[in-house]
């Protein structure tokens, strides 16, 4: 593995560069809980935090009564830096663009491209357009001239996300269909209304923004937040990498550890030699479409009861007798019972699925 210096924003997207979230990854889970924090970090560079409101309305008052937003503002811009985490990805071309799988870090990727995209679109909604054409080169390269995303999340996301991408999404309207997948519009919705109102003009002249305040915001998120890539070589234990960097923040589930786990060892079986395609792409058309069967996603409750069912069945009810006992360890345990490969332990999962009933 390689470590590389830090790079913020700014420096991620604007090269020649593609980051991919594998489609075995669990889907973008960030809520408000998160998005609140990292906003509050956002705010904090530019001396101000959010004032609690019941209506659910967004307002600042002043971290710093001895100098005025602006001042704190231009001199966090130089000053405060913030670390964003650790960005696992795995080269998966040396062309250009030079393309990525993200192994870690896609939620933070995400959120910061939503972001962008919510300033472009402030930005152009007012007239703004030259600004909003210097976001756009983060969010979008050229290659002989066809346009292709920076960051591209997984299946399950991806609808909803290229419409903010592509600036096709109306922001805090209201969406009658409950199939629309709302996790990444939401999180648009949530930095759309508070950024709109930090840089209003007057609650009175509302259609009016100041366009030094946009910009102060946009530097800050651009320079101030960096990250530290991991490039992993080919020989390197991804698992164990995934696990000990996943010990922190936004909790994975067991199944989102199993998940990961049996892609990344199938990853490790290369291509099949008549259609030239990995066999994690091939065991996940194969035998994992199960857990978006029916109208939803499954959410978490079901992974986890799914696990848990299944394991119970492998191994006996009393798998699971001694306290703090951990559903991904237990899984460990019976995948070294399946003589035949890792091809039979999805097949094992792909059978109990169809009969399994949440």
């Amino acid at each position: 593995m390689i470590l590389g210096s830090r790079e913020n924003i700014n420096k991620l997207f604007s090269i020649p560069v593609q980051y991919k979230v594998p489609h075995y990854q669990r889907r973008y889970v960030w809520d408000e809980t998160n998005w609140r924090k990292l906003s509050e970090d956002i705010l904090a560079m530019l001396g101000l935090e959010f004032v609690e409101d019941l209506n659910s309305n967004f307002s600042f008052k002043s971290k710093d009564t001895c100098e005025d937003d602006r001042t704190h503002s231009l001199r966090s811009k130089y000053k405060d830096e913030h670390f964003t985490g650790i960005l696992v990805i795995r080269p998966i071309n040396e062309d250009v663009p030079e393309k990525f799988d993200v192994i870690d870090g896609q939620q933070r990727l995400a959120t910061f491209q939503i972001i962008l995209c919510v300033i472009r679109d402030i930005f152009e909604s007012k007239g703004f357009n030259n600004r909003a054409q210097e976001i756009e080169v983060l969010i979008k390269g050229t290659m002989s001239t066809i346009p292709y995303q920076k960051f591209i999340t997984t299946k399950y996301d991806e609808s909803s996300f290229v419409k903010i991408i592509n600036g096709a999404y109306s922001p805090l309207t209201t969406h009658k269909n409950k199939r629309v997948i709302r996790n990444t519009l939401d999180t648009y919705d949530f930095f759309y209304k508070w950024i709109l109102c930090y840089v209003q003009k007057s609650e009175s002249n509302k259609n009016t923004i100041d366009e030094e305040k946009l910009g102060d915001l946009l530097s800050i998120i651009n320079t101030n937040f960096y990250f530290v890539p991991l490039k992993l070589e080919k020989n390197d234990n991804s698992e164990e990498i995934f696990e000990s960097l996943n010990a922190t923040g936004r909790k994975l589930s067991d199944f989102d550890y199993l998940r990961n786990n049996l892609f990344l060892r199938a990853g490790k079986l290369g291509v099949e030699p008549d259609s030239n395609r990995s066999y994690s792409e091939i065991f996940y058309d194969q035998y994992w479409k199960f857990e978006q069967d029916g109208p939803y996603y499954w959410q978490t409750d079901i992974q986890e009861e799914f696990l848990q069912a299944f394991l119970e069945a492998k191994l006996g009810d009393g798998c699971f007798s001694a306290q703090h006992v951990r559903p991904f360890d237990m899984y460990k345990k019976y995948s070294m019972t399946v003589a035949k490969g890792i091809e039979d332990e999805f097949k094992e999962l792909h059978d109990f699925a169809k009969s399994f009933k949440p």
